[in-house]
Parts: C-alpha cells; sequence; structure tokens
C-alpha cells in the first residue's frame, strides 16, 4: 500500500463528518457508509488517480463496494470517471457538496478512476500503422498519431510506450511530454529495435495533465512483427554437360549479404525432368554467417541410356520470420550426351595480393574429343568487384581477346591455340579479387565454345 498524505484511507468508517475541510472523500457504501460499514478515501485537491493507483492505496473499485457515495468539501469541482486510465465518461461532483448515493446516477461501483479538481472534456485518438512491422537487427522509425478532436489544446502529456516481450522488441526512443493541439493529428517518433524474429505488441498509453478527461481512450495497442530482411546471392554454373550414367556434384554457392546471421535456411534442387537426370540427397539445411557465403554440393546423376536437356532448379527457403529481398531460386540447363565434344576443367593453384586486390591463379585444360577447334570462346562469371588480372591480359593479348560486362568474362582465341583432337590446350588465368574467400577457389559458369 502507498502513503501519501494527500491521499489516506479510512478503514472500518463511517459518517459524513470523515470528510475534513478542503478533503474529496470516497465511500464504498451508500449513506456515509452508516447503513453498512466501509472504507474511505480521503483525497486532497488537484490530485488524480487511475484504478491502479487507487487500489494501490488498498480501495478497490469498479467492483461491489467500489465508490458508492462521495463527499466533497473542497472550494472546486471534483470529477468521478469511468475509465480505468482516467478516460471516458465523467461524472461531476460540485464544490461544497455530497451524494449520499450515486444509484440514481448509474454511477453506483462505476469509478474507476477519479479528479479531485474541475476538468475539460476532450478527445483523443491513438493510431498507428498495423501491425508495425519491425526489422530484425536495426533501429526502427515508426509513427504513432494522436487525434485532437477537441477544439481545445492539450499542454504537457506524458507518453509511455513499452513492448509486452522486451526479448522480441527494445524500445530506444521517444518524446516523453507532448503537446497536443486542439483539432489537429500529432504524430510521434518512436524508434524500436528488432532484436528477435517473432511477434508481440507494443502500448501506448497517454496520461493527460490535471485539468483533463479524455472522453476516448487513454491506451492503445497494437501488434508490432519483428522480420529478418535478408538479401540471398545464388551463384550456380550456367550451363552443366553430363555425360549419360554419370554423377557429378556441382557447386551452389549461397551469399548472404545482410548484417543478419541465418540459421536454418532450407535448400532445394529439383530436375526438370527425372528421365534424363536425377538430384540426389543432399543435407538441405543451411547456417551462414552475417556478410559470409557457403557453398553446398547438389549431386545430379545422368541416366545411363536416355540423353537430352532438362533445368535444375535450386531454390531458397528462409526460416519463418525472415523475408529474402534476394535471390529465392536459380536455374542451370542441363544436357546429358553420350559424347562430351568440348570440355573445360579447371583447377585453382594459389593465391596472393596484388593489382590492389588478391590475386587468384588457375589452371584451366581446354579438351576437344573429336574436332580441331581452330576458334573457340571460353566464357565465366564473376563475383561483383572481381575482374580479369590486367597484367596477366597483358602478356596475352597479343592472341586473346577479352570482353568484360558486369562480370560476365568472355575470351577468345585470335590467332593460334587451336583445340586438337586428344591433345590437351592448358591455360594459366589470373583473376583479382576484392579480398580473399575459400569459395573463390571455383570459376563458375565456365564453358568453352567452338566459333570456328
Amino acid at each position: 500500500m502507498l502513503e501519501n498524505e494527500s491521499v489516506e484511507l479510512l478503514k472500518n468508517q463511517k459518517g459524513i463528518d470523515k470528510c475534513p475541510p478542503d478533503k474529496l472523500a470516497l465511500y464504498t457504501n451508500v449513506d456515509y457508509n452508516n447503513s453498512e460499514i466501509g472504507d474511505i478515501l480521503l483525497i486532497s485537491p488537484d490530485i488524480q488517480l487511475d484504478q491502479e493507483e487507487l487500489e494501490s492505496y488498498g480501495f478497490d473499485v469498479g467492483q461491489h463496494d467500489g465508490v458508492s457515495c462521495v463527499v466533497n468539501n473542497m472550494n472546486q469541482a471534483a470529477s468521478l470517471v469511468a475509465g480505468l486510465n482516467l478516460d471516458g465518461d465523467i461524472l461531476n461532483v460540485p464544490a461544497m457538496s455530497s451524494i449520499p448515493s450515486l444509484v440514481p446516477q448509474g454511477w453506483n461501483d462505476l469509478t474507476r478512476s477519479v479528479v479531485s479538481a474541475p476538468v475539460a472534456l476532450v478527445t483523443l485518438e491513438i493510431s498507428s500503422e498495423s501491425p508495425l512491422n519491425v526489422i530484425l537487427g536495426q533501429e526502427n522509425n515508426i509513427e504513432l498519431n494522436i487525434e485532437n478532436k477537441s477544439s481545445i489544446t492539450v499542454p504537457g502529456v506524458t507518453l509511455e510506450v513499452t513492448v509486452k516481450n522486451n526479448d522480441l522488441i527494445t524500445v530506444v526512443s521517444y518524446p516523453e511530454i507532448i503537446d497536443l493541439p486542439g483539432s489537429e493529428i500529432t504524430t510521434i517518433p518512436v524508434s524500436l529495435k528488432g532484436n528477435k524474429t517473432g511477434e508481440t505488441t507494443l502500448s501506448v498509453r497517454i496520461y493527460t495533465p490535471i485539468g483533463f478527461i479524455n472522453q476516448g481512450s487513454n491506451t492503445y495497442d497494437v501488434n508490432a512483427e519483428v522480420k529478418g530482411v535478408i538479401t540471398l546471392k545464388l551463384t550456380l554454373d550456367k550451363q552443366i554437360v553430363l555425360l549419360t550414367g554419370e554423377t557429378k556434384s556441382v557447386p551452389l554457392k549461397i551469399t548472404n549479404q545482410s548484417n543478419v546471421t541465418i540459421n536454418g535456411l532450407i535448400v532445394g534442387a529439383t530436375s526438370g525432368n527425372d528421365a534424363i537426370m536425377t538430384v540426389g540427397e543432399f543435407n538441405s539445411s543451411v547456417d551462414i554467417y552475417q556478410n559470409d557465403s557457403v557453398v553446398i554440393d547438389i549431386p545430379l546423376n545422368a541416366n545411363s541410356s536416355a540423353t537430352g536437356t532438362t533445368n535444375l532448379v535450386c531454390s531458397l527457403t528462409p526460416p519463418a520470420g525472415y523475408e529474402n529481398e534476394g535471390d529465392n531460386n536459380i536455374t542451370s540447363t542441363v544436357t546429358v550426351t553420350a559424347e562430351r565434344e568440348l570440355e573445360v576443367l579447371q583447377e585453382f593453384q594459389a593465391s596472393w595480393a596484388g593489382e590492389g586486390g588478391y590475386l587468384y591463379s588457375y589452371m584451366l585444360t581446354l579438351k576437344s574429343q573429336n574436332t580441331r577447334v581452330n576458334k573457340w570462346e571460353l566464357s565465366f562469371q564473376l563475383p561483383s568487384g572481381a575482374v580479369v588480372s590486367e597484367n596477366w591480359y597483358e602478356s596475352q593479348k597479343n592472341w586473346l581477346t577479352k570482353v568484360e560486362v558486369d562480370g560476365n568474362v568472355i575470351l577468345s582465341n585470335t590467332t593460334g591455340h587451336t583445340i586438337d583432337p586428344g591433345v590437351d590446350l592448358p591455360l594459366q588465368i589470373q583473376l583479382v579479387y576484392p579480398d580473399q574467400s575459400e569459395y573463390y577457389k571455383y570459376i563458375y559458369s565456365l564453358s568453352l565454345r567452338q566459333i570456328q
């Protein structure tokens, strides 16, 4: 029970004389507790108490033995309030007056809050976007709107913003004192930080200063959803060639370009035609650290007798509460053939710092099964920020042309360097990456095509 000399509880007392001068007295029974003994709450002028505060003094309201009788020995009016948060309808109690029974007024046991001062009635309405969308791992600025539908300005309103589950959302900041001009909508910025994905309730409470009672609601609840907004990038060979009966694993690179670690990402892989090629089993659940990559080997099984072309479709399903704004799927063309006419193999050699980044060296082996290839075109795909080494190309451009656009590279021979059947053509190549990573040891979408 709270102690405050401005508010005093008299247990098991009766009589109109128990209300001293310059006090407001609330009685739990009619006829000043004379017919049935009860409690009396004495309140000094210019105090407002909501239901929680009244009950903190041991004076229960809103049920049987609530407020049934009132004496006002102050030189100013007082107000009984129906709302438990100092809002809603009011009953005016004039200065130097008493009401032996609140039954005729329909207010018996109806009081939930009280103000020992005259009040002006206003209508305030709180609103916001619903639900509130909060992004995981960052501060989010949301807006609350409070419309003052009255012509009276309400100054010095205290604002309180809380969340039901602080593990999900932290309330970072908001203005605690605001003025609400008459007939205007006031927009209030609130900063929230998303800690974990999920849903909770954001609660708003406004406290009007003494002298104002809101006939609307002083509380507002809205659902708040914390979502992980992520950007995932998929990289897969654009074309895959398999010999009949061959089993081969192709690397699927998943890059997390977000500042959020993702646990339980589900990777799917399907064949467009199981009669030509099937997808084997692999670990489909993946965890990816923020701003990192992982590579999943997707096992492909070519039919031992059928040939043809189909698609390999790889897809991502983020865990609940996450939205991927990047690649949700990627498709590769898979050709199953009885004989691989042209082929290019790759082997990572070494890496070192240079040319403003890190040089990666590969040995490529160009092969032809039956045909002499005089003119050929070698193409591949590079990640963002990677380029062909300028120093390396300077040493090769007397016989090699280069086209490099948005990470897509095409190298073509101009003189010599033919590919003869059964005679491998080695080509050492150097690429420059912005940083170092295990995932740069493989060149994606490496393809060889005959021009002449």
